[in-house]
């Protein structure tokens, strides 16, 4: 375990990680049909969710490593999951999934103010029941010069995993970084995606009738006649003019 120099608090470590809590009990089914999949094929997983997603998607790592350098920067990668984004990011999640390296809340990091050079997160914010005092915890942790990376969901399906509190607009996501550089902040998709999602997830419902574990893979074997239809949406993504009607946000954040 480690121990507190100040209070004595012990703090377990087992398998490599370290529990600054207990690991929340994973019982979404959806969630657990995903860890599956995630573990079933580790680093190709992220390439099935592109070709697989409803909408418009990007390569997340990649966008993330256009602003910092994973072999030099200290990086945290919030609600990480089974898999991290890169193997020397430091992955922080309630539940003690694979790819995790601390057990902990996200609104309580353990690290010092001004330690770490990039938080980066992929659909987590929205999970969050407080987002600004969460983004204020992370701006308080990066160093000057150092990036808030996230992306985030704008006119998205309703997703618990647990919970699902928030949507964020463009402005909405510069709000919680006010007072940082915008680097970028950007739309994921555009209409094509958005009107997929919910054509989707209602057929899934009526055609699971409120089974929930029949609703999730009726939704998966749906995407596969949506997957030509989606190709549309990618000739929206980036695009001021349709980011009020995308289903994701991306920011980038760099404090001054």
């Amino acid at each position: 375990s480690l121990q507190c120099a100040e209070c004595n608090a012990a703090y377990p470590i087992r398998n490599g990680k370290i529990y600054f809590r207990e690991s929340h009990e994973r019982n979404d089914t959806e969630d657990l049909i995903k860890s599956s999949f995630k573990l079933k094929f580790k680093k190709l997983y992220k390439y099935i969710v592109i070709a697989a997603a409803p909408h418009a998607t990007i390569n997340a790592k990649k966008e993330i490593l256009r602003h910092i350098d994973p072999s030099k920067n200290v990086v945290l990668e919030i609600g990480c999951g089974p898999s991290k984004q890169a193997s020397t990011f430091i992955g922080c999640d309630i539940s003690d999934y694979e790819g995790v390296d601390i057990v902990c809340d996200a609104s309580h990091l353990p690290f010092k103010d001004g330690s770490v050079d990039a938080i980066c997160s992929i659909a987590f914010l929205e999970h969050y029941n407080k987002p600004e005092k969460l983004c204020a915890h992370f701006c308080r942790l990066v160093k000057p010069g150092g990036v808030n990376i996230h992306f985030v969901p704008f006119l998205y399906i309703y997703h618990a995993s647990p919970n699902d509190f928030f949507r964020f607009t463009p402005q909405g996501l510069r709000a919680l970084f006010e007072g940082h550089e915008e680097v970028t902040c950007s739309n994921i998709g555009g209409p094509v995606g958005v009107f997929l999602l919910i054509a989707i997830d209602f057929l899934a419902r009526l055609l699971s009738f409120n089974n929930q574990k029949l609703k999730t893979y009726i939704h998966f074997l749906l995407l596969i006649p949506a997957f030509p239809i989606k190709l549309l949406d990618y000739a929206f993504t980036n695009r001021k003019t349709w980011a009020t009607l995308a289903p994701n946000i991306f920011g980038v954040f760099r404090k001054t």
